[in-house]
């Protein structure tokens, strides 16, 4: 009898050794802080292996980098000042590209000079230094304005290869010496093309005016006492950019031949020999420039109208009667870029010359159906 009491017992005390006790459940505010815990663990641990990407270094193998950097900045600025003639020309792609990478790659470098930084820290330091570029050189280039404009994506693109090279370079490359000879890859910058290539390009745009051909063709034959604040009507970019306006611009009979005589506001003048008209219907020019025409510091000298870089070839204005009170007058203009990145100054220039043309057309509508 006792025995069967003892084996009941141990049966038992069995059967509660296989039971599993139930999950014990952690107040809410313990886990959450469980869980940062463990959060701040990972990112430790992440820390330290970003930091451990860097090998020891000793003083000369740390200042070794930015001392390269700086030298081929400055290599890269004397060679773009020789082939631009001393200067005079310095629209390259050698200094637009060149000198903005060094200088952003120099930034990055020290900003991460004990541990790489983020992304996004890059974007943000090379949009300061953009943004920085512009507040200090437009009121100090004045009538260079309209080339810091044209210049600022270019140059911002890249401060932004630059720093995210030089960030790439800080993960990957200074585990090894091979860092150095890294370095030197920005040297390829210096070996683009630098022969300016030429291209043509037209601009063409047409507009309503309630007046007939003969009020019209008389119109753009002597047009004058052109008000500069009221020219650009549609533009908000080249009032910005300080582009100058027209002025007059009179049909005269000279050396044995008809010329547009025009004058901008900035005391630019300059002629426009007729090479064909067909009254009341077609008046097409060519645009010469003298010595004296554009005076010096009026237009920044990479985008003046006669420059090396831009120049105006021919004009040309067709006129359709719609009805006897209706002329449509179409505007043309050819012009050509000489630069060793024409599709970028490209883009540039037909934007202008579009906002120029169209504001070109809504002064003589404005001119004829206000008389």
């Amino acid at each position: 009898m006792g025995s069967d009491t003892d084996k009941n017992d141990n049966e038992r005390s069995l059967d509660n050794d296989n039971e599993i006790a139930p999950a014990t459940r952690l107040p809410e505010d313990e886990l959450a802080i469980t869980t940062r815990i463990a959060d701040q663990s990972d990112a430790e641990q992440a820390e330290e292996a970003v930091e451990q990407i860097y090998v020891p270094r000793s003083t000369v193998r740390k200042l070794l980098p930015i001392t390269i950097m700086l030298g081929l900045m400055l290599l890269e600025f004397i060679f773009c000042y020789k082939v631009a003639e001393d200067g005079e020309n310095l629209l390259s792609m050698q200094f637009l590209l060149g000198v903005p990478l060094f200088i952003s790659a120099t930034m990055v470098y020290l900003a991460s000079y004990h541990k790489p930084i983020a992304t996004g820290r890059v974007f943000l330091l090379t949009f300061w230094l953009v943004l920085g570029i512009l507040v200090i050189s437009v009121p100090i280039l004045k009538e260079g304005t309209i080339c810091i404009v044209i210049a600022s994506p270019i140059i911002y693109v890249a401060l932004l290869l630059g720093g995210l090279g030089m960030r790439l370079v800080c993960l990957t490359v200074w585990k090894t010496k091979a860092l150095y000879s890294v370095a030197f890859l920005p040297l390829l910058v210096l070996f683009a093309p630098l022969e300016p290539m030429p291209e043509t390009y037209q601009v063409t745009d047409s507009i309503l005016i309630k007046a007939a051909p003969e009020q019209v063709w008389q119109t753009i034959n002597h047009i004058d006492n052109i008000d500069p604040e009221g020219f650009y009507q549609e533009s908000q970019l080249l009032p910005f950019m300080q582009v100058p306006t027209p002025k007059s611009a009179i049909t005269v009979w000279e050396n044995s031949q008809w010329v547009r005589k025009c004058e901008w506001h900035g005391n630019i003048k300059f002629d426009e020999p007729l090479i064909s008209q067909i009254p009341n219907r077609q008046l097409r020019w060519q645009f010469v420039f003298g010595p004296d025409s554009v005076p010096p510091k009026t237009l920044d000298d990479h985008v003046t109208i006669n420059g090396e870089h831009f120049k105006l070839l021919h004009g040309q204005y067709d006129l359709e009667p719609v009805n006897d009170n209706t002329t449509k007058l179409t505007f043309n203009v050819t012009y050509r870029i000489s630069t060793n990145m024409n599709f970028y100054a490209g883009f540039w220039g037909k934007w202008v010359m579009n906002e120029f043309v169209e504001d070109t057309l809504g002064l003589y509508k404005n001119r004829l159906e206000n008389i």
